[in-house]
């Protein structure tokens, strides 16, 4: 693999990028001669003419546009090719490398790939899911600022280990929007802004990050309401688990992998408990949802 490229271990995978991942920094590593994934820049890969990040599966290949970087063509698992839109950054082009492409590229390896943000907690990790405005990211966040160490924010890959089920650490970054920066006193840190959103921002987090897989100790779906934890089972906790931590569905229905995606999730609910976490939104009284959650644990 040429020099020109950067190396990675992520996931678990070898990854060699031609373009630099200050996102996955952390993830460095030395040069890999043999990587399992690669990401370069190829011209030649053709838009596919759809909706943005509507997916077109030709042989091998995964293949969606986006509207504001370029068009992205996930090969059979090995390969993440990027043909950039004329006078597109090279940070535009990483949001969507590092996100739909990278589950495409997960899909085809057929990895469990799970949307949400995490924590090390007392006995493993911690899974924060929910709908897009749920608050995971400042859920996360503000468990970090209680010295949890963060393990993701976004896209993780999970695995079965034993009896239970293993996480692999994906980020050491964590994206949050103006009011929460406010709420946590966050507000003076370094940061960058987000590409689409005015108001929300990507920021380091400090973390004892590592590269292996950590136990995943349980899935607490967020809300909003009423402070409560409860712990849901069977075929609701399956449900809610599918619900809150999907990603990219049309990518796994194009590649006809859904029902094997939904048997997993129904495996995992099964050695994890998923729990439902409801709490206001008001950003003052963070504080006590997370002390009811430390509660939760200490019991």
């Amino acid at each position: 693999m040429s020099c020109d490229f950067h190396h990675y271990r992520h996931s678990g995978l070898s990854v060699a990028s031609e373009l630099e991942l200050p996102e996955w920094a952390v993830f460095a590593s030395r040069k890999i001669a043999d990587p399992d994934i690669v990401i370069r820049l190829d011209e030649s890969v053709e838009p596919t003419g759809l909706a943005p990040h509507e997916p077109l599966i030709i042989g091998d290949r995964l293949v969606f546009d986006d509207e504001d970087a370029g068009t992205y063509a996930a090969v059979g698992g090995r390969e993440l090719l990027i043909a950039p839109d004329v006078d597109v950054s090279e940070r535009e082009l990483r949001l969507f490398a590092l996100g739909s492409g990278w589950g495409a590229i997960g899909y085809q390896r057929s990895l469990q790939l799970l949307h949400g943000s995490a924590v090390m907690g007392p006995q493993g990790a911690v899974l924060f899911a929910g709908e897009a405005g749920a608050g995971k990211s400042t859920f996360a966040a503000s468990m970090a600022s209680r010295e949890y160490s963060l393990v993701a924010d976004d896209l993780s890959r999970v695995r079965f280990a034993g009896s239970g089920a293993e996480i692999w650490p994906s980020s050491s970054r964590i994206k949050l929007w103006d009011d929460a920066l406010e709420a946590l006193g966050w507000t003076e840190r370094e940061m960058e802004q987000d590409h689409f959103r005015d108001r929300k921002f990507h920021l380091p987090v400090e973390t004892e990050i590592c590269a292996d897989p950590v136990p995943l100790a349980a899935c607490y779906i967020l809300e909003w309401g009423e402070l409560s934890i409860t712990r849901i089972t069977g075929g609701e906790a399956v449900g809610a688990l599918l619900h809150a931590t999907m990603y990219r569905i049309s990518f796994l229905r194009a590649l006809g992998t859904l029902g094997a995606y939904t048997a997993q999730i129904a495996k995992l609910a099964a050695v994890m408990p998923v729990y439902r976490l409801t709490r206001p939104r008001d950003a003052a009284l963070l504080d006590d949802s997370c002390a009811m959650l430390e509660q939760h644990w200490n019991r």
